[in-house]
């Protein structure tokens, strides 16, 4: 399965659980639905394929085809679980307070909280340290973090 394949999965599976996507930007592709996702701190753009709300916490998501492309270095920095919690952590610092309220028109008195998510295709991981099982059905988990 592909990132894109997952990318949908997740989509399709907020849909059903009644959380609300603020923005998506599928894996080399422009979503015609969403608003791209594009968080920019001190001159360093991120474009996290997912962001959502669900239970008045909004969530930071990377999606991978499979749990071993998460731990791989993107651009030999940082892999996708460190790049959602710094993500997360900048959110509720406040750091992309105005990004998010003038470019996805997202009310933030209404958000009790940011957390980061994962999302990938498989029933074989280990749970990194500090994430949580957010969402599983029958081929995607979706995991989260908040510090």
């Amino acid at each position: 399965m592909t990132e894109t394949d997952v990318w949908r999965s997740a989509i399709r599976l907020l849909d059903s659980v009644g959380a609300s996507v603020v923005c998506g930007c599928p894996p080399g592709a422009t979503s015609y639905i969403y608003k791209n996702c594009t968080l920019n701190k001190d001159g360093k753009i991120d474009a996290p394929d997912i962001m959502f709300v669900y239970e008045n916490v909004l969530y930071i998501c990377e999606c991978k085809g499979n749990f071993l492309d998460l731990v791989k270095r993107n651009n030999g920095t940082e892999n996708d679980f460190e790049k959602v919690r710094r993500l997360s952590r900048e959110a509720q610092s406040g750091g992309y307070n105005d990004q998010v309220r003038e470019n996805f028109l997202l009310n933030l008195d209404d958000i009790a909280g940011f957390a980061g998510c994962v999302a990938f295709f498989g029933s074989d991981y280990i749970l990194p340290k500090g994430f949580s099982v957010l969402f599983r059905s029958t081929q995607l988990v979706m995991l989260s973090v908040s510090d």
